[in-house]
């Protein structure tokens, strides 16, 4: 009997034992993931691509200058084609004869103001008497504004002559070699620009008085001949002339 109860209240410790224990036991955790594995090299980043060359920035574009009215200036050269007419006047033979021909102009542009140019002419001679003539100049030449210029410098005229008398009883016959200034005037009405800015072209209208002294003869043939001649004479000759000129 007592065996038996001995059993029996172990049992019943044993028992309310395990009910505590599995009151005790906390509520299943989830599973933590495992820890990565250290130790390992890490994977190289993958390379940036490379960005696409951008496009130089275009040089802005240089202002145009305006001109006229700016201030560029320099040496350049210098030319000029004109028609001529004028006349040739022998006030000691009382000799009154009309020209007319072209002349040319070569030299240089100092700047806007001073230019020095050297202009060879060649015409005709007509009148009482009819020949040729030939000249040369060389001028400095100043320019006012653009608009007007002024030259002076040395002039070589030559001329020969000849002409019969109307009613064929004789003739005339008159030439030269002489020396001597010219004063030369010009306007430039219309008036443009080259491609640099600095050359000016122009219609140029344009007045000369040749001053001139040399050797000169005027004679009359026929039945009333006679005539003068000097080593000395003095013969005027004004000039009118229209052309293009380059300066």
């Amino acid at each position: 009997m007592n065996k038996l109860a001995c059993f029996a209240a172990i049992a019943v410790l044993t028992a309310h034992a395990s009910a505590a224990s599995a009151q005790d036991a906390p509520a299943d955790v989830p599973a933590q993931p495992a820890p990565p594995v250290t130790g390992l090299p890490a994977e190289p980043p993958a390379p940036l691509a490379p960005s696409p060359a951008q496009p130089a920035a275009a040089a802005p574009a240089e202002a145009a200058e305006p001109y006229p009215g700016d201030d560029r200036d320099g040496g350049r050269f210098r030319g000029a084609i004109a028609g001529t007419a004028g006349a040739l006047v022998y006030p000691d033979a009382g000799l009154a004869l009309g020209v007319t021909g072209v002349q040319g102009e070569i030299g240089g542009q100092i700047n806007d103001l001073v230019g020095i140019v050297f202009i060879p002419g060649l015409g005709i001679v007509f009148g009482k008497q009819g020949g040729l003539y030939a000249s040369a100049a060389a001028l400095v030449d100043f320019t006012i504004d653009d608009l007007i210029s002024f030259g002076v410098g040395p002039e070589a005229t030559s001329y020969l002559a000849i002409g019969a008398n109307g009613d064929g009883s004789g003739g005339s016959a008159s030439g030269g070699g002489l020396l001597g200034g010219r004063l030369h005037f010009a306007v430039h009405p219309a008036l443009g620009y080259g491609q640099n800015g600095i050359r000016r072209k122009a219609l140029s209208i344009g007045v000369d008085l040749r001053f001139l002294r040399g050797p000169a003869a005027a004679v009359e043939f026929g039945e009333n001949g006679g005539g003068t001649g000097s080593l000395n004479a003095f013969i005027f000759s004004p000039m009118a002339s229209l052309g293009y000129t380059a300066f």
